[in-house]
């Protein structure tokens, strides 16, 4: 039998019969295929370039503040400084400081912290670089925290002023009007530093014991171990007034928070 698609023997120019049907929707499903199968794959490509992209713009916009976090966290538990009624932390000794790391921790905070955490974090800066041994990048962010009013810094400048340590030159005009400054912002260092200048009489300022002593009583009721030797040494040698008992308690105290002069 003829097939029904066999081309018809007419002789010369004989036209062969056109393709049926059925073979044109099979190869027309057959392309369909092949392209929803390009699609397919095409965004598949596009879906991995742009994964790393999203990933890194999630961890720009909300990692941040983790990482923020984390480096304040280890500045606040590396360097807090002893006396800094900002401290978040257990205040360390110099001596007990992780210097490197503190360093690195508080330098990364001050960065990536917020504008209110930035003086404390600036003030710990330079307590973790004067352990470090680098006096004058110390001074230098001990000067910008003091300059943003933070207490603790203001006190804290005011002693390399007072005292002359290198590289601040000695000033004490200065270190006193500063000290004033941080003590008139309850800070038991800035008092302490202020007792002293006005028991030398050094800055301009007179000398008035009984102020110093004043000072000095609120800096030790506040813990500050030097303001209980200078109290105690006042109490001994009847400065203002004899108190042989009471200058023994000063002494002790500060021996046990670890203050050496006290002994």
């Amino acid at each position: 039998p003829t097939r029904y698609d066999a081309p018809i023997d007419l002789g010369p120019g004989t036209v062969k019969p056109k393709r049926s049907w059925s073979r044109r929707i099979g190869r027309g499903l057959v392309g369909l295929v092949v392209g929803l199968g390009l699609l397919l794959a095409l965004i598949i490509g596009i879906a991995v370039y742009l994964q790393p992209l999203r990933t890194t713009a999630f961890s720009s916009a909300g990692g941040s503040g983790t990482t923020a976090a984390t480096a304040v966290a280890a500045c606040d538990r590396l360097a807090s400084v002893p006396y800094d009624g900002g401290a978040r932390s257990a205040t360390l000794p110099i001596e007990k400081v992780e210097a490197a790391a503190a360093v690195k921790a508080c330098s990364s905070a001050v960065g990536a912290a917020t504008a209110g955490e930035v003086p404390r974090l600036r003030t710990q800066l330079a307590y973790a670089l004067t352990a470090a041994g680098k006096p004058a990048e110390a001074a230098q962010a001990l000067a910008a925290a003091s300059a943003t009013g933070y207490p603790h810094a203001m006190a804290m400048y005011a002693e390399w002023l007072i005292e002359g340590i290198n590289p601040v030159p000695y000033t004490p005009a200065d270190g006193c009007k500063l000290a004033d400054r941080a003590a008139k912002a309850d800070s038991p260092h800035g008092k302490t530093m202020l007792g002293n200048c006005v028991l030398a009489g050094v800055g301009g300022y007179a000398r008035d014991p009984e102020r110093a002593a004043t000072l000095f009583r609120e800096a030790s009721a506040a813990g500050h171990t030097i303001a209980k030797l200078s109290l105690g040494m006042m109490l001994r040698d009847g400065i203002t007034a004899f108190d042989g008992a009471q200058a023994r308690r000063l002494f002790e105290e500060a021996d046990r928070a670890g203050e050496p002069r006290g002994t």
